[in-house]
């Protein structure tokens, strides 16, 4: 069983974002598994360290195709994006710290913080990048 299930809602119609957005989904889910199983804590935090890298690469990358474009609402994207980054951050910290509960505190935060971004923010640049082709 997965903490975050794909679902073609989530897609925004940029096949790039969206894979990237796929594959942090796998990478939630990749962590749930490990947590879940109960496999050792070097284990969870690598896992997890890989995807606050991955976090990081897609937010670069996806701030970087708004700026390309003008997004109207980058900056706006950028402090939704940051706000999450210290959030997890945080909990990375509280892990650090031998608080292995925080793990699934992270999961579901990341989760729906993920589900929220996508069918909201990121769906707007989605329909921002339609409308300009289209004038085109």
């Amino acid at each position: 069983m997965n903490i975050f299930q794909w679902e073609e809602r989530y897609d925004i119609g940029l096949p790039e974002i969206d894979a990237q957005h796929r594959t942090m989904i796998d990478m939630l889910n990749t962590l749930y598994a490990a947590k879940k199983s109960e496999q050792a804590r070097q284990v969870v935090e690598e896992t997890l360290d890989r995807l606050l890298y991955y976090t990081t690469v897609h937010f670069t990358d996806e701030e970087a195709a708004m700026q390309k474009l003008d997004y109207p609402h980058l900056d706006k994207q950028k402090n939704e994006h940051e706000t999450m980054t210290q959030q997890v951050v945080k909990m990375r910290s509280r892990l650090q710290q031998g608080d292995d509960p925080v793990v699934f505190e992270l999961l579901n935060f990341m989760s729906e913080w993920l589900k929220f971004h996508i069918c909201e923010s990121d769906r707007k640049f989605g329909d921002f990048v339609k409308e300009r082709k289209q004038q085109l």
